[in-house]
């Protein structure tokens, strides 16, 4: 685990702020260690910072950037960690020719931030094939939570409010119609942004 302090954060904005403290846990027993020291204080989770504004001083934060990423892909579902990019997940989901997740193609940062903000684009939501996922929650414990239990609306879930950590999504595709034209289509059009 790698800790500092008065740490320059970048996003991709190139809008710089400072962590006074920022903790980079590299395994998931090391993020339940760094969430019971801080009980009771409050702190920011980060991702890969894009799409993100913070302020120009931070108390606290934990970047989940070290720890493994991973996307697994058995039979129909998709076992994909937090902090594996949007855009090499929707590789991963079309590269096995299953449909859904095809306009989701450009979106920025990691899936853990995706489905806190139920990412979507042109009708296809990440939440829409999402089966599960499992958290810590804010005294350090893993607890699953299916679908149905999340909340979702557009552009909302219930992690927005509830101070959990998302560790790793599952994801199920039953449609093997990869929509070739709204790929291309949205491929081109996230080129002109």
């Amino acid at each position: 685990m790698l800790y500092y302090k008065n740490y320059k954060l970048i996003n991709t904005f190139n809008i710089p702020a400072i962590a006074k403290e920022i903790w980079f846990p590299e395994a998931v027993f090391e993020l339940a260690h760094i969430v019971r020291e801080l009980n009771g204080k409050n702190y920011h989770i980060l991702g890969s910072g894009s799409n993100v504004i913070m302020n120009h001083e931070i108390e606290r934060v934990i970047s989940l950037s070290k720890l493994s990423s991973e996307g697994l892909f058995s039979n129909d579902k998709f076992q994909i960690s937090a902090n594996y990019p949007t855009h090499k997940f929707v590789q991963l989901v079309n590269k096995n020719n299953y449909t859904g997740v095809e306009a989701l193609y450009g979106i920025p940062g990691f899936i853990g931030g995706a489905i806190a903000m139920n990412a979507g684009s042109a009708g296809q939501s990440i939440s829409d094939n999402l089966v599960c996922c499992n958290v810590m929650d804010k005294k350090g414990y893993i607890k699953r939570y299916y679908k149905e239990e999340l909340n979702f609306k557009r552009r909302h879930s219930m992690f927005q409010s509830s101070g959990d950590i998302i560790l790793y999504a599952i994801f199920k595709f039953t449609d093997k119609n990869l929509n070739n034209d709204l790929l291309i289509q949205t491929m081109a059009y996230r080129k002109l942004c």
